[in-house]
């Protein structure tokens, strides 16, 4: 081949190319994407955007971007509906957009709601005679004689109270409350049937469904036979329910009294006429709830009083079976829920029966405060003793003292005194700082602060747990800050906060108290805490 041949053949070969090169320029879509270019082939170009837009479907598919595959989906079947890629790609496409509506209906599908439970059966109304004709006595006593308090708790009120039997038992308790408990414990249906009679001023007290012990009006429920208040009532934990336009009780009558207790509902029927029912949607139930006591408020002793007889308590069959297999025990002391706070260093430690009482200063000393080998004795009647430690204690500290009240006597007013100032005036009753109560004359075991002017306000009290006459107790006081803590044998009993801090460095003298009756304080020691 010659020279000039192949330059030929070279020329014609590049022609070619650049003619090729210029066809397929002409197949592609322009930058704006507005169509084919000019001169370009439409079928092309749609062919082209059918490859475009199933990838941009998968590539939404991979993101689980349902809306978008619905999207591109939908202009791809109408912008390319014709195209061979779609003819051959149809049944991948129609998978693809019935798989992202399936997962966009469930995406936003609301959430079906769970079945509707049916509304629970309202409690059976309490029916007195099937009570009556089908429940068996558990226990009954006329109260006729004094062997019937050998089968109780006696817990006697502020001042002394009073029990005797004179065929029928009369309870009196001075200014405050004294209860009898019933050693026979009741289940949650119960049947009580008794006959009272409140004599003068006195108001007669019936606990359902109580601790077993102490004489505090916030346990259980309480009915009240209240002559001055003219009604008979219900108190749960301060809420009163009264039966309506039932005539109030009359002093020096007889009343005979069925309270029916079946599941949530406590029914009241006086001389064999229900007067009124009362559905409680948290029944009280357990061992802290499960026995009856009697009881008399604003009686003199010797005088006026309560007057309680023939009392029955029937329970069903299967619930008497159950008491009798697990019989139910008083819970005297409250559960460990939280731990007292470690002590540090020993500040002071008064051990009473070594000649300490010379640290203390009392008023009317004399009257009622006496150091003895097994501790420091309070004791009424006549006084009030209130012995004060001259020196004074800075916070925070923990106070531990065991005491006791007398086993023969009652067991309220002790109280324990924390008074905040410079100097300790001991001749003036009111102060700035806290009292513990243990319990007060109410039977609540209960914090009070102080303000400025000595004015007392509720900072935390405890209806249950109340002692009982000749147990020891350990109580200790944790004192940081506004904060005062009490705890009884190591569980936490009471929780109060002042209005304000401790002032760093401020003197606490610490004091004690016991209003009529008697106790007595084994030691008193005192060690530094973290705040």
């Amino acid at each position: 081949m010659g020279k000039k041949t192949l330059v030929t053949v070279v020329a014609a070969a590049a022609l070619v190319v650049a003619l090729a090169i210029i066809a397929a320029s002409s197949l592609r879509p322009r930058a704006t994407g507005q169509g084919p270019a000019p001169g370009g082939d439409p079928a092309a170009e749609r062919e082209a955007t059918a490859e475009r837009l199933f990838a941009q479907a998968q590539l939404a598919m991979d993101r689980a971007d349902w809306t978008a595959v619905i999207a591109i989906l939908d202009r791809l079947w109408v912008e390319c509906g014709s195209t061979r890629f779609l003819e051959a790609n149809r049944a991948t496409v129609s998978r693809m957009l019935a798989q992202a509506k399936s997962k966009l209906a469930v995406a936003v599908r609301p959430p079906i709601p769970p079945p509707k439970k049916p509304p629970p059966a309202p409690d059976p109304e309490p029916n007195l005679a099937e009570a009556l004709r089908e429940w068996p006595v558990a226990f009954e006593d006329k109260l006729a004689s004094r062997e019937c308090l050998k089968r109780g708790w006696l817990f006697k009120g502020q001042y002394g109270g009073h029990f005797e039997v004179k065929g029928a038992l009369r309870v009196s308790g001075m200014h405050t409350i004294s209860a009898v408990w019933w050693r026979q414990p009741v289940g949650d249906d119960f049947l009580l049937s008794v006959d009272v009679c409140p004599e003068d001023n006195a108001t007669p007290l019936i606990w359902l469904c109580g601790p077993g012990y102490g004489t505090s009006p916030g346990t259980g429920y309480l009915l009240r036979v209240s002559v001055l208040e003219k009604q008979f009532r219900f108190d749960r934990h301060g809420q009163a329910w009264g039966p309506p336009h039932v005539p109030g009780p009359r002093w020096g009558e007889w009343y005979h009294i069925d309270v029916l207790r079946h599941r949530r509902v406590l029914a009241l029927h006086i001389n064999g006429q229900q007067v009124g029912r009362w559905h409680d949607p948290a029944p009280l139930r357990g061992p802290a709830n499960a026995f009856i006591g009697f009881g008399s408020h604003l009686g003199f002793s010797g005088k006026r009083g309560a007057w309680f007889r023939q009392m029955t308590i029937r329970m069903p069959e299967e619930e008497a079976q159950r008491l009798k297999k697990a019989p139910v025990e008083r819970i005297l002391d409250p559960p460990l829920t939280v731990l007292p706070r470690p002590n540090g260093e020993r500040l002071a430690h008064d051990g009473f029966g070594q000649g300490v009482i010379s640290r203390w200063s009392a008023a009317r000393r004399e009257w009622g405060i006496h150091e003895t080998k097994e501790g420091l004795v309070l004791r009424g009647p006549n006084a009030w003793p209130r012995p004060w430690r001259v020196e004074a204690f800075t916070a925070p500290f923990a106070l531990d003292l065991p005491m006791s009240y007398f086993p023969n006597g009652e067991a309220v007013n002790f109280s324990v005194r924390l008074r905040h100032g410079d100097a300790l005036d001991k001749g003036r009753e009111r102060y700035r700082g806290w009292t513990l109560s243990f319990p007060a004359g109410d039977g609540l075991v209960a914090l009070d602060w102080h303000d400025e002017e000595g004015k007392a306000h509720r900072s935390a009290q405890n209806a249950y747990f109340a002692p009982v006459p000749g147990r020891q107790y350990v109580l200790r006081l944790e004192l940081a800050r506004e904060r005062l803590r009490v705890f009884s044998n190591g569980a936490l009993i009471l929780a109060g906060r002042s209005p304000r801090p401790i002032a760093d460095g401020e003197p606490v003298y610490l004091g004690f108290r016991q209003i009529y009756g008697g106790s007595r304080v084994r030691h008193v020691t005192v060690h530094r805490i973290d705040p």
